[in-house]
């Protein structure tokens, strides 16, 4: 999710994200797939299929609406700020969607 946000892919579904089960390795995530800026494209809507907190504008998105995606996961919001960081370190370029992810 927080990597479908970094790339304005407001077109993320849950069901564009699987998990697999191997007996020996248990559960791992499936490749991920689908993956694209959608924003650049005219005519494609403009808010992201799945909100982030409260939020359905990506440009809108604060370190909140994190915190409250975060609790409704029942994931401590500085364990998350720790998953994230790294991701958000790495992107080559983030605009104002950078702001949004600092918990």
């Amino acid at each position: 999710m927080a990597f479908d946000y970094l790339i304005a892919n407001n077109d993320a579904h849950g069901k564009n994200v699987s998990l697999l089960r191997d007996p020996a390795e248990g559960a791992r995530l499936a490749p991920l797939y689908d993956l694209g800026c959608t924003s650049v494209y005219a005519g494609l809507p403009s808010g992201m299929a799945m909100r982030i907190g409260a939020e359905e504008s990506a440009e809108q998105v604060r370190s909140e609406d994190w915190r409250r995606l975060a609790e409704g996961a029942a994931l401590p919001p500085a364990a998350l700020s720790r998953w994230l960081r790294p991701l958000v370190d790495r992107a080559p370029y983030l605009g104002d969607r950078g702001l949004g992810l600092i918990l």
